[in-house]
């Protein structure tokens, strides 16, 4: 069992919208996947991009995508390329192919999860509560390569 999480909406949602969503910069699951095998599906993190806007809001929710930009050099826009979701597709590809998910419903979810991840001591758990998981210094660090290739390759567009 390499994580654990809670709904609070629904499971179709959470699974789909959440952690398999081409794009997605929310789940934590999703970026930790990510950087872990970063090498091995040749991934290149990309910073979260503003809705409202277009520009770079945030390098500690990222993606996969390949960014692009637009507009003047006085009025400088960063998307997401539509043509450019590779890195995502094959991060969606390795999780398809290699992990499996289960659910159940409970009347008391947070204290439910709280004692399967103490029992199963899920590795992509990544808060700081979760004081069972001896690699979480190891999946911070690979998740700080990926912000720090963010602001190395995407400050300069700012």
């Amino acid at each position: 069992m390499i994580y654990i999480g809670k709904s609070e909406s629904s499971l179709s949602d959470r699974l789909f919208d959440n952690h398999l969503s081409v794009g997605s910069n929310i789940s934590t699951f999703r970026r930790s996947v990510g950087a872990v095998l970063k090498d091995q599906l040749g991934l290149n993190a990309s910073p979260r991009i503003s809705a409202k806007d277009g520009k770079i809001n945030s390098y500690n929710k990222y993606s996969f995508t390949k960014l692009k930009k637009i507009g003047s050099d006085d009025k400088n826009f960063i998307i997401y390329g539509l043509d450019n979701y590779d890195n995502e597709n094959n991060l969606n590809d390795w999780i398809y192919d290699n992990l499996e998910y289960s659910y159940f419903t409970a009347i008391n979810p947070e204290e439910i999860e709280t004692k399967i991840k103490n029992l199963f001591k899920p590795v992509l758990n990544c808060n700081f509560d979760d004081k069972y998981n001896i690699h979480i210094d190891r999946i911070l660090y690979l998740r700080k390569i990926c912000r720090d290739e963010c602001k190395l390759k995407y400050k300069q567009k700012l």
